[in-house]
């Protein structure tokens, strides 16, 4: 989503939860700053090989997470054959699993140990920057030692970019389509009244949502509702339960690999 078109609503979001744009901004500025100065730093079109054209698997942080991954390592899909990306805690949850994510997008309030490890191992980090978390990208971001990049909810700037998208579930979808994905598959997106237990790195099992998580998870809901009616890239949920999600296909598991196994070398 281009800024001119996002930043009406991110006027809405910072209005609904008291955001100051301020402190987003020097977040950014922050991130950005440090990312000049770093030669793993990577521009925008560094995605695009990676996405492009692919199915994408894109794993958030609900409670479904662990049931999702274990029909994933149960099934007889090639599961080299797609590409992985993470959002923040989630990053733990496919390391479990042995799944090593091909991109991770985190705010830093996830367990930063292994996302530290996955980005040492290969996979590509980009930092949310944000008004709430200026004291992590100081304590963490030099941490990072392999390829880095830099988002924003605010106005992008030369090293950190706004690809759309307010939780870093969403936001993992709208890279994804931005970047021109043949088909998102979300996992562990469940929107919910339970929060899973990969949200916080202090969660040892998955516990009842606050009013704040609440609402950010309705917004999830509307802007991915949003983008399934902005974008050629095909969106698929697997949940139980059917939500309104627009365009979003809803498919239960054995349904999801049936159509997977029809796309062998994606």
């Amino acid at each position: 989503m281009e800024w001119n078109r996002w930043k009406n609503y991110y006027s809405q979001i910072i209005s609904d939860f008291g955001f100051n744009p301020e402190k987003d901004l020097e977040s950014a500025l922050l991130l950005n700053n440090f990312l000049k100065n770093k030669m793993n730093n990577k521009k925008y079109n560094y995605l695009k090989p990676l996405i492009r054209g692919k199915i994408v698997f894109v794993f958030g942080c609900g409670p479904s997470l662990p049931h999702h991954l274990q029909f994933l390592n149960d099934s007889n899909l090639n599961l080299k054959n797609f590409c992985y990306i993470a959002a923040d805690g989630a990053t733990s949850a496919l390391m479990q699993y042995n799944r090593r994510p091909d991109i991770i997008l985190t705010d830093l309030d996830g367990r930063i140990s292994d996302q530290i490890q996955a980005n040492k191992e290969g996979t590509i980090v980009i930092i949310h920057a944000h008004g709430d978390n200026i004291k992590q990208i100081h304590q963490y971001a030099q941490d990072f030692i392999g390829d880095l990049m830099g988002s924003t909810q605010n106005k992008p700037l030369s090293h950190v970019f706004n690809f759309g998208g307010f939780t870093d579930g969403d936001r993992c979808a709208f890279l994804a389509a931005k970047m021109k994905a043949a088909k998102i598959i979300l996992f562990g997106f469940d929107f919910g009244k339970i929060i899973g237990k990969f949200s916080k790195p202090y969660l040892d099992n998955d516990r009842e949502a606050d009013e704040t998580k609440l609402k950010k998870l309705a917004w999830a809901q509307k802007l991915l509702s949003e983008l399934s009616y902005n974008t050629k890239s095909l969106l698929i949920t697997v949940n139980k339960e059917h939500m309104n999600l627009g365009k979003i296909q809803n498919l239960e598991f054995p349904d999801l690999i049936k159509f997977l196994e029809a796309y062998p070398d994606k």
